[in-house]
Parts: structure tokens; sequence; C-alpha cells
């Protein structure tokens, strides 16, 4: 017996505990009461809580949620639906942390006879009841508040304004009853445009119904994503929905995968009342809904079909490539170009598998991440459904792409009247691509040579401009000199960037192996092209195209590299290397008289603003060398400087064209060239406030302009 004594007292201690609790079930223990102190509720069960009651004025807000079936809360009045789970959270954490502000004296002000608000907590037997009363005069904004008949007290704004929300504050937001993953066809009507269909084929592909072609997954995250944003800003009140809604902007329809659900259509219109951002959306079915969702959704559903068709090679993004291949099948001789370029991803690089195989350079991998993008980016001039009756696609060349288990190949057929054919072989999709587009398909010696110019790390020691103006610029070993034309400093900072650009900066892409001349760069001495002289002797010479859509096109003599770069890469290949300096005055300056067509004003004494101004006037561009322009015999303006220099006085002489643009043309007395300055920095010169007691003429402004 006694072996059974400490199992009989454990149950008698249980039995007496179940009977304890089960005693307490329906009130709040004194253990309860003690460490919620301050506390509006002396208990909270929350995982025993299955019903809250809110009775405001004008309607009755019942949430219930099923504890044995684990379900969410759903709200059960003033209408049968799923409740938005995030606010039924915030309802209960305002309701389990709502402390006292203070003790309240009993009487007729607290407004407890009539409160604004009752409610009820259930949580297992135990049953909360409590009711908001009037407002309180402080804290401001605060209410009176009892619960379960005790001794009123005042509580927070904020917890008040929570009790106080109508129903809609607990209402779901999810307008859109199907996720894109649960749809077999997706349509949009948009009002007086053809709209589009999409029919789910595989995984998350869809395809777009009339072009048997993929839709494009750019497209699809724009459609997916107007769906998402499509959420309920606002729920109208006691509306005739299609009065509401008038014509629709869209209407939308939805077929689910699982034939057991119905289909759902959702109509999109007018204005939101009260929130023009906003149009109303009603969900005819299923579980009709009338809400108001943001306006920016509508162009996501107003697209064509000819918009939503994939005309890329992949659906993969770049970073989600593991893999490439480029093999070339057959075709012609592609010189020194290798048969087969394969790369993988490796940390934060690449390896090489062939050609060779070998890590990648960091530069090397930077050209490697530059490739993949070019091809995951690039885009067929046009893309239709494979049709049985097309001769079929004799494959030139074969690209694979990896990401994870997942396979995709393109394969490029021989160029044909400037185009190129194309198979997309997950979906039989045929492409045409422009020569240069496919040409970025083909393996290429140049596929992962890194995006500078000139690769070779020798200093510059002399650059030969020939795109216009002959020049020719040494380094002297004290900096950059212009030999030819003779006769003018040189803007070191120019040829300084210049230089950079090539032998740092980056090019957009290399495009070809070597110029098959479809790029439209004169290879003859006209052309423009730029000679650079490597420390050593060795030169190394850069031809450029005319600017097109792309940019420009230019290939280099150390193997005729072909490349695209931006337009400003031309237009610094076309720069007058001349100093800018020559229009400003950064010498001491004496005096200073101003000549404009209606007069001349002597500016006297010559103002500390005035001298900063001068010394500033550098010009903006070079706009030609030679002769000066006609307009040069009167100028709009003309500066007489008097400046101080150790063999005595001297004068300089800088005169203006009329403003062009926000700029005018300058000539310097004694320089062979025609400057372009900006009009601000000469109206800084002939401010009226550092014009000394040198008044302008009449009928001109402080400029020296007509107004």
């Amino acid at each position: 017996m006694k072996k059974h004594a400490v199992t009989i007292l454990l149950l008698v201690i249980a039995a007496g505990l179940a009977v304890f609790l089960w005693r307490d079930r329906d009130r709040v223990t004194d253990g309860e009461r003690a460490r919620r102190e301050g506390s509006v509720f002396g208990a909270w069960r929350g995982e025993q809580l299955s019903r809250v009651e809110l009775t405001l004025t004008d309607e009755s807000i019942v949430l219930e949620r099923d504890l044995a079936k684990d379900s969410p809360w759903r709200m059960v009045s003033p209408r049968k639906e799923p409740a938005d789970q995030a606010s039924v959270e915030r309802l209960l954490i305002a309701l389990e942390f709502a402390q006292e502000a203070r003790k309240a004296t009993p009487g007729p002000e607290l407004g407890l006879d009539a409160p604004r608000a009752r409610g009820t907590l259930t949580m297992g037997g135990l049953v909360i009841r409590f009711a908001l009363g009037a407002p309180s005069p402080r804290p401001e904004g605060s209410a009176y508040m009892q619960v379960d008949g005790q001794a009123p007290v005042v509580v927070s704004k904020d917890f008040a304004e929570t009790l106080l929300q109508a129903s809609d504050a607990y209402r779901d937001r999810t307008v859109v009853p199907y996720l894109s993953l649960d749809l077999a066809r997706f349509e949009s009507r948009p009002k007086g445009l053809p709209g589009f269909t999409l029919e789910h084929t595989e995984a998350r592909s869809f395809r777009v119904v009339g072009s048997g072609v993929r839709a494009s997954r750019a497209a699809l995250d724009r459609v997916w994503g107007s769906l998402a944003e499509m959420r309920a800003e606002q729920f109208p009140k006691d509306v005739d929905a299609e009065k509401l809604l008038g014509e629709p902007e869209v209407v939308l329809v939805m077929t689910p995968k699982d034939g057991s659900k119905p289909t759902a259509e959702l109509a999109l219109g007018g204005s939101c009342p009260g929130h023009p951002a906003e149009i109303v959306v009603v969900r005819r079915r299923p579980s009709p809904l009338v809400a108001c969702a943001p306006r920016t959704v509508l162009p996501g559903f107003r697209m064509g079909a000819d918009v939503l068709v994939d005309r890329g090679a992949f659906t993969f993004h770049a970073d989600e490539i593991e893999e490439l291949r480029l093999e070339r099948l057959h075709g012609p001789d592609a010189g020194a170009a290798p048969r087969v370029i394969e790369i993988a991803r490796r940390g934060t690089g690449f390896h090489l598998r062939e050609p060779d195989d070998r890590d990648l350079s960091t530069e090397e991998s930077d050209a490697a991440n530059d490739l993949v993008a070019a091809l995951v980016e690039a885009q067929a001039e046009s893309a239709k459904a494979g049709d049985a009756g097309t001769q079929a696609l004799e494959a030139e060349v074969r690209v694979t792409a990896r990401s994870g288990e997942r396979q995709q190949v393109l394969e490029l057929g021989a160029l044909s009247g400037g185009a190129v054919r194309a198979k997309r072989v997950a979906d039989g999709a045929e492409l045409s691509f422009d020569a240069h587009t496919a040409a970025l398909f083909a393996p290429r010696a140049t596929a992962i040579v890194p995006r500078r110019v000139v690769r070779d790390a020798r200093p510059v020691k002399r650059v030969l401009a020939r795109c216009g103006v002959p020049q020719d610029i040494a380094d002297t070993g004290a900096g950059f000199a212009l030999v030819e034309p003779r006769g003018f400093d040189v803007d070191a900072t120019a040829v300084t960037q210049l230089v950079d650009a090539l032998t740092r900066g980056k090019i957009d892409r290399w495009l070809a192996d070597r110029d098959d001349g479809s790029f439209g760069i004169d290879p003859g001495a006209s052309g423009c092209h730029l000679t650079l002289g490597l420390e050593g002797g060795a030169t190394i010479t850069v031809r450029l195209g005319e600017v097109g859509s792309h940019g420009v096109y230019g290939n280099v003599s150390d193997g005729g590299y072909v490349f695209v770069a931006p337009a400003s890469f031309r237009a610094l290949a076309q720069t007058l290397f001349v100093s800018r300096a020559y229009t400003r005055v950064d010498e001491l300056v004496t005096g200073l008289r101003v000549e404009t067509r209606a007069g001349a004003r002597r500016v006297d004494p010559v103002s500390e603003g005035t001298r900063e101004a001068l010394a500033s006037l550098s010009a903006d561009d070079v706009r030609a060398l030679g002769p000066p322009p006609a307009w040069a015999g009167a100028p709009a303006i003309k500066l007489v400087v008097s400046v101080a220099r150790d063999g005595g006085a001297a004068q300089r002489v800088i005169s203006f064209a009329d403003v062009d643009a926000g700029a005018r043309e300058a000539r310097v007395d004694g320089v062979g060239a025609t400057f372009v300055v900006s009009d601000k920095k000469v109206e800084r010169v002939l401010g009226p406030a550092d014009a000394g007691d040198g008044a302008p003429d009449a009928g001109l402004d402080a400029a020296g302009k007509r107004p």
C-alpha cells in the first residue's frame, strides 16, 4: 500500500486543482487581478478568447473564431465574412494592454447610463462586459469606462478610438479571390481596347491567347502586381453597386484551376465617393463585394496582347542564371572565336569551363555578368508560335541557360536579309532578331573581355585626334601640350577625361570580334579615329561611327573588336582641346570698360565681386578655331579689361555675341578661337551691384540686353 501512496497523493492534488480551476473558470481570480493591477481588464485569457462583441450607436460588431479548429477570426455581424486578421489582432492587443489612466468618481456626467459603446469578451467560461462612456476632460481625448459594474475608470484617447471603430475596420481588405498560381485562365476586357487573355501552361508560365506564345515575365509581373495592389481602401456605404460603378473601365474574369471553385468576375469603374484617387471595384462573383481600390491598378489591365508576348530568349532573371553555354554548331568561319563558351557562377564571380578551365578574374567576371544581363535583356523584333508549315530551322548556334534544375534553350539560324531566325525550345516560339542582337548569343572572343576600350596598362604619351579638326597632343613630361594646332594652350582636364574614358571608363558592351562593315564605322583616314601612343612606342587606334539610337559604334585596332558606347563617347572624341581659360581674367584688374551697341560705360572702381566674376569667366566649350565669325565685327557686348602685369599695364579684350539658348559665343583678342560662355557668367560681370559708378546706358538692362 505504501508504494502507491505517492501516486494516490498526486492524483488527489490533481483532482483538487481541477476542481479549483473549474470553480474559477467563470470569474476573475485574485491572482489574475493582482498580476494585472492597473490594467483595465482584471483577467486576460487570450488562448481561450473566442468571441468579441462591440455594440456601437449604429451597428453591432461580432467577431468569432472556432478554438477547436484553430480557425481564423470571422465577422458574423453586421455581415458574415472573413475578418482582416491583422486588424483583429491590433484590437486584441489594445484590449489586453489597456491601462487605467486614473480612477473616476461615479456620476451621470460619465455617460455610462447611455454609453457610446458596449462590449463583451468571451474567454472560455469567463465573460467580461464593459461600457465606454462620455469623453473625459483629462487627459485630453480620454474617456470614462466601466468593467463588470466595478468602479469607473478613465482610459486613453487611443484605446477609446479603437473601441469606437466601425465594422469596416475589421473587414478583410482582400478583393481578388484567387492568387495567380491558382488560375487556369485570366481575361482582361478594358473599355474601348482589345484586352488580353492568358492561359496557364506549366509551372508559373502563361500563354497569350491568340498568339500562341508565352507571356513575358515582366508583363505578367505588371498584371499580377496590379492584382496584388487591388486591396480595399474604403467600403462605400449603402450604395447600388452597379450605379456607382457606371460603365466599367475594365472587367476581369478569373477561372481557377480547381473546377469545383467558381469563376470570379470583377468590374472596375467610377471614382470612389470622396476619394478621387480611388476607383470603385465590384466583385460580382463569388461573394459580391463593393470596395474602393487605388486608381493606379488600371494600367496593368489596359495592355494589349502584343505587349504581353514574350520576345526574350529566357524567362530567368539575370541573377537567377547559374550556368550559361554558348555553342556554335556549324556555320561560317568565326575566326579566332571559340566554338564553345561555358561559364558557371562560383561565389561572387564566375568559373570558365570552356574553352579553358579556370576562374575568371574580377574584371572578367564583371564582363560575364554583363553578358548574362545582355542575353536576358535582348528582345526579338517579333515572336510568333512555331508553325508546322514553316521551314525547319537549321541551328548554327545553341544557347543554354540553367537555373537550378530548370534549363532553357535558344537555337539560332543563319543570317538572312539582315535578320536571324531563332527557336525558343521551351514553347516552340519562333523569334526574329536583328543581326547585331543575334550576334550577342554567338560564342565570341569578346564575350567575357573586360569593357575597357584600351586594356594595355602602359601610360598614354600621345593622342592623335582625327574627329573633325586634326589635333596632336603630347605628354611633354610636365603634362600634356597641344602640338597641333599650334599656338594654343591645352585643356589638360579635357585630355585627361578622354584618356580616362579610353583606359578606365567602360563601354556599354562588346558586340563582335571583328567589323563586318555593318556598324557604319569608316575604316579610312577621313573617318573619326583616335590613335593613342603608349609608353614604349606601341600604338592603338580606336575608330568611331556615327551616333545612332543605341549610342555610337566603334572598333579597336588591336584585334578589331567592335563595341557600342554612349553617344557622349564620340562627343568627347570631337572635343577641341584648346584651353577654356582664355576667356577668364585672373590677373589683377585695374579697370573695366563695357561697350554695347547702344554706347559704353566705365566701371570705376572695380568691385571685388566684379573681379571674382571676371576670374570665373571660363568658357564652357570651344566652338571653332580660325577667323572670327561675322558677329565679331559688331559684338553685342565688349569687355575691355585693364590688368597689371610685371612688365606694366595691359588690356584684355573679350567680345560676346547675342545670347542664344542661355549662352553667348565669345572671342578674345589675339586668340584664334571662338568660345561659348554661359550668359549667367557674363551677367555676373555686368550686374548692377558690381557696376561701380558706371550706370548702364538708357534703353539697356544691366547685361547689355534690349528689354
